[in-house]
């Protein structure tokens, strides 16, 4: 019956929704689930072939299955936690050093597992002496510059927009508080650079402090 395969396909969206965030976070990355849905997948195809009638068509009859929306519903709200958990990450004035070793995504490590515009910034952090001090706070706003930027490439994603398309047009309630994360994400990738580049001078001192005999500080 329709109502069972509905069933299954929302159980299954939940399951792949948190074992893709699992598998991705021990990674020390944030990836967003998308389903695999062929309402979905047809007005995405439309839209690859720029037949902007027949997409509009496409996302208007996926927003008028109710069925389908709940289930997309439910993973913008997946989307929606994942997303505001990383953004607080720095809150609780916590530092780097402890945010780093303490579990959590950063702390997991993302160190050239994902390329993009922070792989320029972490250049000549030692890995050895990146466990705690100053260098675990430089290790720290790197991996979030990095994870930030990740997560702003899929905010842009063809197939993000999709699932952003037909809940709008269904008129979700469930869209705004996801929507208004992209200005966020924006804000906090622009802060975490800064105060990546920033602490990279520390880089240096540190690194030699690290390696230096007792003898040689005192």
């Amino acid at each position: 019956p329709e109502s069972v395969r509905d069933d299954l396909a929302a159980h299954a969206h939940r399951y792949l929704a948190g074992l893709t965030e699992r598998t991705h976070e021990l990674r020390g990355e944030t990836v967003l689930y998308v389903p695999d849905e062929p309402g979905l997948a047809s007005s995405v195809s439309d839209s690859a072939r720029e037949d902007a009638d027949e997409t509009e068509r496409g996302f208007e009859r996926a927003a008028l299955d109710a069925e389908l929306t709940r289930r997309l519903e439910s993973v913008v709200i997946h989307w929606t936690r994942q997303i505001r958990e990383v953004v607080r990450e720095t809150d609780g004035g916590e530092s780097g050093a402890d945010r780093y070793g303490g579990g959590g995504a950063h702390a997991a490590g993302r160190d050239g597992l994902v390329s993009g515009s922070g792989d320029a910034l972490t250049s000549g952090v030692a890995e050895e002496d990146a466990s705690d001090g100053p260098l675990a706070e430089v290790r720290f706003w790197h991996s979030r510059a990095r994870d930030l930027d990740g997560i702003a490439r899929q905010l842009g994603d063809k197939n993000v927009a999709a699932v952003v398309r037909v809940l709008r047009k269904a008129r979700s309630m469930y869209l705004e508080p996801f929507s208004e994360l992209n200005a966020i994400v924006a804000n906090e990738l622009s802060a975490a650079e800064d105060n990546a580049r920033f602490l990279n001078t520390l880089v240096p001192p540190c690194e030699a402090l690290a390696k230096a005999k007792a003898t040689d500080v005192a």
